[in-house]
């Protein structure tokens, strides 16, 4: 799991560069990332979750990372509009 937090932290130094190259470079780093992050985490509930509980944890992960995945989509959209012009200075009279 350590793997895929060294994974993560390179796709999100990828996407601080504001350039198409590095952005497309850092989602793809990120889902595959994501990908190592399903299995790892499947494992790990299979290894050390109780019995009585695996019914539980197992589907667990998967709705935990769809509720994620809404949540990120959800912050971006009450994020303000891009303003590409620049600032009209104002002149007083």
């Amino acid at each position: 799991m350590l793997i895929t937090v060294m994974v993560y932290l390179t796709a999100a130094t990828l996407c601080q560069f504001m350039t198409f190259e590095t952005l497309v470079a850092g989602r793809t780093i990120a889902g595959i990332g994501s990908g190592f992050n399903s299995v790892c985490l499947q494992r790990f509930v299979e290894e050390y979750a109780p019995l009585a509980l695996f019914s539980t944890a197992s589907p667990a992960i998967g709705f935990m990372a769809q509720l994620g995945n809404f949540s990120a989509l959800m912050m971006g959209l009450t994020q303000p509009p891009l303003d590409l012009k620049p600032a009209e200075e104002e002149v007083a009279y």
